[in-house]
């Protein structure tokens, strides 16, 4: 990787190091296998290990073959580090509604990327007639809040234990955009 295709993005006292070649694919159902392997991935760096992973894992699985789950794929260079996901709901009072859910290899948690995949998620809600997205952000991860904040999203409401990160419970942020 040459030293000028590089950029440095300064988190939390952390420095960390990301192509400028930040690539973001819609999911197809030749990706399943890759995204699934990437959740998994994550989920490890998260503490998840044993029954509990597999088993959420199986879920992922058969939600993958509903018409109302989609992803995208983040890489760098050709690496895959990250995706997003949009699940419309199914129920016809919320049927308007996106949930997203991102997530980051640790290494390459950086805002450049999830604003990509942000940005890429409402611009699939918008073609796909949805009014209103929605996700739950860990408070305590402030450039996440402020990300979104940034992009047009307010706190809507705070969640306790709503997370279990590393064996310990964090609170979250219901945020959520009108689009």
């Amino acid at each position: 990787m040459r030293n000028e295709a590089k950029l440095q993005i300064k988190t939390c006292g952390k420095l960390l190091v990301v192509d400028k070649n930040i690539s973001i694919k819609k999911g197809a159902k030749s990706d399943h296998s890759k995204y699934l392997g990437l959740k998994k991935l994550i989920w490890i760096e998260q503490g998840f290990e044993g029954t509990p992973l597999q088993s959420a894992l199986d879920k992922l699985q058969s939600m993958l073959e509903s018409s109302e789950h989609h992803f995208y794929l983040a890489r760098v260079s050709s690496k895959l580090v990250g995706y997003g996901s949009i699940t419309q709901s199914n129920l016809p009072s919320e049927f308007h509604i996106g949930c997203l859910d991102l997530g980051l290899l640790n290494q390459y948690n950086s805002p450049a990327i999830k604003k990509r995949l942000l940005i890429n998620m409402e611009g699939f809600a918008l073609q796909n007639d949805l009014k209103r997205i929605e996700q739950k952000v860990i408070q305590r991860s402030y450039l996440d809040v402020q990300l979104n904040i940034s992009l047009g999203y307010s706190i809507e409401g705070k969640l306790s234990h709503s997370a279990l990160i590393n064996g310990g419970f964090e609170d979250s942020y219901i945020m959520g955009k009108f689009i």
